[in-house]
């Protein structure tokens, strides 16, 4: 092996992160798209990140960091949040509720007068309550992540209670063993 050069200057980089607790954090938009749900319904599809408190940028510093190795590295699935706009079952309720939340901890925006461009919401803060939640990787090991689980009004977000973790639920496969559900994945920011 030849030395490298400039060895002595060269700054270490282990990949290594402080792993996210679940908990409430103040929380902004970093890109929205319209997107279609597996059931055709029209859904947006959230790239958030953390945007103030020591866990500022949690997200960025991940994606930034897995793009010098992996140029078509994915924004982390932490940081991915879908809301469903259409289809009945309280979709239209729910993103109404999105709406006037963002409002809220938002003064400028009025939804009415964004003309319904989803791209609006870009650089606006909420609150977002984050748990655990398991995931099966691809090696079907049951792994753990802490992801965006509720987007809420900022006023009062610190006194809310975080939710226990998710657990996979097993369902029965051919061999009469155990499998879980479908392995989380990580999205692009670009959309």
């Amino acid at each position: 092996m030849q030395p490298i050069p400039n060895w002595e200057n060269i700054v270490p980089q282990t990949g290594d992160f402080e792993p996210l607790k679940p908990g409430a954090y103040i929380c902004q938009i970093i890109n929205v798209a319209v997107m279609q749900s597996k059931s055709g319904n029209a859904m947006l599809k959230f790239a958030i990140d953390i945007c103030e408190g020591e866990h500022q940028k949690h997200f960025r510093e991940i994606f930034e960091t897995r793009q010098k190795f992996d140029s078509s590295a994915k924004w982390p699935a932490g940081g991915v949040y879908y809301q469903m706009f259409e289809g009945g079952n309280g979709a239209e309720e729910r993103f109404k509720g999105l709406i006037e939340t963002l409002e809220a901890a938002n003064p400028m925006f009025k939804w009415i007068n964004c003309n319904w461009n989803e791209k609006r919401m870009i650089g606006l803060k909420f609150g977002g309550i984050f748990r655990e939640e398991e995931y099966l990787n691809s090696k079907d090991e049951v792994r753990t992540s802490v992801r965006l689980y509720r987007v809420v009004p900022i006023e009062g977000l610190f006194e809310r209670k975080i939710p226990e973790i998710k657990r996979l639920k097993p369902t029965a496969n051919n061999g009469g063993g155990q499998s879980f559900g479908i392995p989380a994945r990580e999205e692009d920011i670009p959309f």
